[in-house]
């Protein structure tokens, strides 16, 4: 019975407890959610919350954050009286720095510009939090303006817009700061705020409104050289659209970012990782590059996955919007088509990065840098015929898209060569036994000790099933066949499982880790101390397309997309990591690719 009555005196209590405190939490909940809706933008849902939230619980010590975000509305609705209203609810022990803040906003809106300092000048700005920050300089730069201090309150417009992390707020700074730009445009003042905020956003609305005045009085030259360093800055501006219509106005040409390219990879999704690798090569080489070039250069990344429309809402932002000079990638062969045949359209060259058939033959705008099927085949091939001497060849290939479309590249290529195709056959992807593809190699009825109808023998596929296969082919006394291969081939695994039956085995790649030429010990040492880990040839192609557009965009003559076309259209032995590149008339590169050899064990370039 005692312990009944303890428990229900144990609940009554908590009853009472929860019965008192349950409004206060409930009251807290709906404010802090009010604020949050109302940094989402649902400025009637917030408004809503939070009337509900501090007349059910006036005596809250939340209301005090409620009835801030409430003035807020009321000011974003231009109702400064009821802002007034809103904030003298807030008893004296609980006002901070920020209902000065509001305060002062509201009552220089008001009219009250005098009574707004009196607020603002007990706070020391130096101890406020950004946000805060931002409203203080915005409120005091709008009450110089109203007492018609120019150049102070284009001094706090300013501090405020070092201060805004939001576009939006940005956005709205920058209309007083134009306002007051285009009033002293023409005068000594304005000569005085360009040299102040030189370099800035700020800066840069004083030059354009200069330029404009400029412009009108027929001083064209004076406006352009306002303009170009407008134009070509990588400080981010909103009305850079209105400085290139001006210059256009001014020369009757496209004004085109010289130093900024486009960049297309995917960098989320399924060939993230890939795009990343890509990435990291092309950072690596703006290191050391990007103060040669006057004004630096800007690379804009976008976010393409593998979608073929994403990529073409890209390359007509970057086009469009961004008037870059060239764009780089994508790497996935449908978005690189997509990609290119907009590029084409847009008329800005494009380096692609992937090894899709086809891609230069869309346009006079589109050039491949990246490894091809077609010419590792091709080295294989001087090697094998022109370098040894071989002609008769057969064909190893897995049964997907990349073993049939290797296989059809090697048999088509080996004739143009002076070779022949004596067998060639498939095996399945998940093969782990290939002594069916192996004995139809041989005709079905091998005999001991007689050599195989083939001098060498093309496997076109990933390094661990090379090896599998490659141990297996001792056993069918298949030897003093030269094995050949491609990129695919270049893994730790197939020396591993291969073992001896691979000695002597050749195959092909765009870049070589361990190669002795300095050019890339240099590069590979620049990475690792970068990464900690060794590049890989998307590493190093990324590498290579961002060095070889600096090297371009160096000579003062490229200052157009067509300048840089023609420019793109004459390289020839290119020095890259990844091999000397040249083009050729249809905008395919050419390659002096790595020729790789295995011996007892190691994987060594032979050329």
């Amino acid at each position: 019975m005692n312990r009944l009555l303890a428990g229900k005196i144990l609940l009554a209590s908590f009853l009472l407890f929860f019965a008192a405190t349950a409004p206060g939490w409930a009251a807290n909940g709906e404010i802090e959610k009010g604020e949050e809706l109302y940094r989402q933008g649902q400025t009637e849902d917030a408004y809503r919350l939070l009337m509900r939230a501090v007349f059910r619980d006036p005596e809250n010590p939340a209301n005090t954050a409620a009835f801030h975000t409430l003035a807020r509305i009321f000011l974003d609705r231009d109702q400064p009286d009821r802002a007034l209203a809103i904030l003298s609810r807030i008893p004296e022990k609980n006002r901070r720095a920020l209902t000065r803040i509001l305060r002062g906003n509201a009552l220089l809106r008001s009219g009250y510009v005098e009574e707004a300092f009196s607020q603002l000048q007990r706070l020391a700005p130096d101890e406020l939090p950004a946000a805060e920050g931002l409203l203080y300089f915005e409120t005091l730069a709008a009450g110089k303006e109203r007492r018609g201090q120019t150049m102070e309150a284009l001094f706090f417009y300013h501090q405020a817009l070092v201060l805004a992390v939001h576009e939006h707020d940005r956005r709205r700074l920058l209309v007083p700061v134009s306002r007051i730009a285009q009033e002293i445009a023409g005068t000594p003042e304005s000569g005085e705020a360009r040299f102040m905020f030189q370099e800035t956003v700020t800066g840069h609305v004083l030059n354009l409104r200069e330029a404009e005045k400029l412009a009108q009085a027929g001083h064209n030259r004076e406006a352009l050289g306002l303009l170009q360093p407008v134009l070509e800055s990588p400080v981010e501006f909103p009305y850079r659209p209105e400085a290139a219509d001006l210059y256009r106005r001014i020369t009757g040409t496209i004004w085109e970012r010289r130093h900024t390219i486009g960049v297309l990879l995917p960098l989320s999704g399924q060939y993230a990782a890939y795009g990343k690798m890509v990435r990291r090569g092309m950072e690596l080489a703006l290191e050391p590059r990007n103060g040669d070039l006057q004004g630096g250069i800007r690379f804009l990344f976008r976010d393409t996955g593998a979608d073929p429309e994403r990529t073409v809402a890209a390359v007509k932002d970057l086009c469009q919007q961004e008037k870059v000079t060239a764009l780089l990638g994508p790497l996935s062969g449908r978005a690189a088509e997509a990609g290119a045949r907009q590029a084409q359209q847009e008329g800005v060259p494009l380096l692609a990065l992937s090894p899709r058939q086809g891609l230069p033959e869309i346009g006079s705008w589109i050039f491949r840098t990246s490894l091809t099927g077609e010419s590792q085949i091709n080295r294989l091939l001087r090697y094998a015929v022109a370098e040894k001497g071989l002609n008769r060849f057969a064909i190893l290939y897995p049964a997907d898209n990349m073993g049939r479309e290797f296989a059809d590249l090697f048999a088509r290529q080996a004739v143009t060569w002076g070779g022949r195709i004596v067998v060639s056959r498939s095996y399945p992807v998940s093969a782990n036994d290939f002594r069916g593809p192996i004995l139809q190699l041989l005709g079905n009825n091998p005999v001991s000790g007689r050599r195989a109808p083939f001098d060498a023998l093309f496997i076109p596929d990933y390094g661990e099933r090379v090896g599998l296969l490659a141990s297996q082919l001792p056993y069918y006394d298949i030897e003093g066949v030269l094995l050949l291969g491609t990129h695919s081939w270049n893994s730790p695994e197939l020396v591993t499982r291969g073992g001896k039956a691979l000695e002597g085995a050749v195959f092909t790649d765009g870049f070589f880790a361990d190669s002795p030429h300095p050019q890339v010990r240099n590069f590979v040492r620049s990475f690792r101390e970068r990464h900690e880990e060794s590049p890989s040839i998307l590493d190093a192609q990324g590498y290579d397309a961002v060095a070889l557009l600096l090297s371009l965009l160096a000579d003062s003559r490229v200052r157009t997309r067509q300048d840089l076309q023609e420019g793109i259209r004459q390289v020839r032995d290119f020095p890259g990591i990844t091999g000397n590149l040249s083009f050729r008339e249809n905008g395919e590169g050419e390659k002096s690719l790595y020729l790789l050899r295995i011996r007892e064990g190691a994987v060594e370039q032979i050329d």
